[in-house]
């Protein structure tokens, strides 16, 4: 029997499986496999499955595959590029995988074209919906707070990208996670917040949320530094970790 596609008007509701699970899911395929090929029944196992028959692990897959994590079919499995990229960690292209995971889902793709990363709420997010759609206003309705915080959860899972690294827009420098915050807003330069290290230089709308996002992402990235910074060695020599 086939099974019933989910769709909201023109469009495939996103995966069920939230952005942030895929990312880290990402990063345990590709440390576990790196860039050889596996079966699914390799994959289960190395995702705690049980079976690879199992639906809620072809359910898994099939939303991994949509993000664009997985590539292949049965026997002849590979990690993608962006999961070697999120994998590997390196400013810049861990931005550039995960924003390539978010557009890979067109509805996301279609949101992040009218909102950026600042999520609207409801009131904003239903008429667009309706236009964007076409779908009729119950099934928006009905839709809109699950997509609002899918869509929160994948904006929220790219980090920022360092000034210069690749930035869309001719070299300037980049926004929260490269996604442009200020599209959209209609914030004022008085309506801001803005931050700028050696490294990273980003505006956000001043949104509680959206800062908070921010601090977060920011947070990781010092662990993630952490990790990987040089320690005495003998005679006073730096080593790294």
């Amino acid at each position: 029997m086939t099974r019933k596609a989910r769709v909201l008007g023109s469009f495939e509701l996103p995966p069920r499986l939230p952005m942030s699970e895929a990312v880290q899911l990402a990063k345990i395929i590709a440390e576990r496999f790196k860039s050889g090929e596996f079966t699914d029944e390799a994959l289960a196992s190395a995702l705690g499955h049980g079976a690879a028959k199992s639906g809620a692990f072809r359910q898994k897959v099939a939303d991994l595959r949509k993000y664009g994590v997985v590539d292949g079919r049965g026997a002849t499995l590979r990690a993608s590029a962006s999961a070697l990229a999120l994998y590997a960690d390196h400013p810049g292209d861990t931005e550039r995988a995960a924003k390539e995971m978010l557009q890979n889902v067109p509805i996301f793709k279609a949101m992040f074209e009218q909102f950026g990363a600042k999520v609207p709420d409801d009131q904003t997010l239903v008429p667009a919906l309706l236009n964007l759609t076409k779908a009729p206003r119950p099934e928006v309705e009905q839709n809109a707070g699950m997509l609002r915080d899918l869509y929160r959860d994948a904006c929220g899972t790219i980090p920022a990208m360092p000034s210069g690294a690749g930035s869309s827009n001719g070299g300037s420098p980049s926004t929260l996670g490269g996604l442009g915050a200020s599209t959209g807003s209609g914030a004022g330069a008085g309506d801001r917040f803005a931050s700028r290290t050696a490294e990273y230089e980003f505006s956000v709308a001043d949104d509680p949320d959206t800062i908070e996002s921010v601090i977060e992402q920011l947070q990781a990235r010092k662990r993630s530094l952490e990790r990987h910074k040089p320690v005495a060695g003998p005679g006073g020599t730096r080593a790294s970790t």
